[in-house]
């Protein structure tokens, strides 16, 4: 174990455990066996580049990052920031984690994980997503595979004030986003394995046209304060719950495909497009309006 300031060159070794330590300089990887990382209170003046990189296990504890280049990274374990501050950028794009990644209780500028492959599950549970550039989780092609979860037993929802992008993702398991506040959320042709819940989230928009949800959708309480609510040629093997949701601008169900019920009790629309759409079970919509 390691502490105090240290030099970016000297952690350069085989596993590395760095605690309350000022890390100075650039932490790159050369070419090595796997190892394991962990830094636990620790403030790095620059953004370590894990690019390329193949590691065992990658942990940050309470840390403090300008940022975090890990894009192509291969680890064989978990990635793992919990309570972390980072001012700028994950970069995760095309990364393969074998387990889980887990950015929980931490403040993030963005997190860019497009075509990023996980084995395990994606949690953001307490995250606060800053999305300065417009795009606080880009997931364009994302391999997920268990959930992808903004909860956990001690805590429930996930902040961003960008722009989620699930486009074209696949997800084995559960996407739970309940109490989620988000600026958006676009997942046009994600094929998501396992139910969809975003019970009380509040939106700007929600895109899910042309995906596939394996399980039930699960919108009840939802709010999407500006555009309409886009479920057009949505294939759902489940039910589609909207009871309570307040959608201002609309739902578009054109196309759609709902293999159970189609339930909105109480649900306040503002109006259903719904041509050529087909519900296998019941459609409920008492003083729905």
């Amino acid at each position: 174990m390691t502490t105090g300031e240290i030099p970016a060159a000297d952690l350069a070794g085989a596993d590395v455990e760095v605690v309350d330590a000022h890390v100075t300089g650039v932490l790159e990887l050369p070419d090595a066996p796997p190892r394991t990382l962990r830094f636990t209170r620790c403030r790095f003046d620059r953004s370590p580049v894990l690019r390329e990189a193949a590691v065992r296990r990658v942990e940050f504890d309470d840390c403090e990052l300008p940022g975090l280049d890990a894009r192509r990274l291969r680890c064989r374990g978990d990635l793992v920031l919990t309570r972390c501050s980072v001012h700028g950028p994950v970069e995760l794009g095309d990364a393969e984690v074998g387990g889980e990644v887990s950015v929980r209780d931490s403040r993030v500028a963005a997190l860019r994980a497009h075509r990023l492959a996980v084995g395990g599950d994606l949690h953001l549970a307490g995250s606060v997503l800053d999305g300065a550039d417009g795009v606080a989780l880009d997931g364009r092609g994302m391999r997920v595979g268990g959930g992808v979860l903004g909860e956990d037993e001690v805590r429930i929802g996930v902040t961003a004030t960008g722009a989620v992008v699930l486009t074209d993702a696949r997800v084995g398991g559960a996407v739970s986003l309940r109490q989620a506040r988000l600026a958006d959320l676009l997942a046009d042709r994600a094929r998501l394995t396992g139910d969809v819940d975003l019970t009380e989230a509040r939106l700007r928009s929600l895109s899910l046209v042309g995906a596939v949800v394996g399980g039930s959708l699960v919108l009840g309480a939802v709010e999407v304060e500006e555009d309409a609510l886009a479920l057009d040629r949505l294939r759902v093997a489940g039910d589609v719950h909207l009871a309570f949701a307040l959608v201002r601008t609309g739902v578009r169900l054109v196309d759609a495909r709902i293999g159970g019920d189609l339930r909105a009790v109480r649900a306040e629309l503002r109006g259903i497009r719904g041509a050529r759409a087909r519900v296998a079970g019941d459609v409920d919509l008492a003083q729905a309006r």
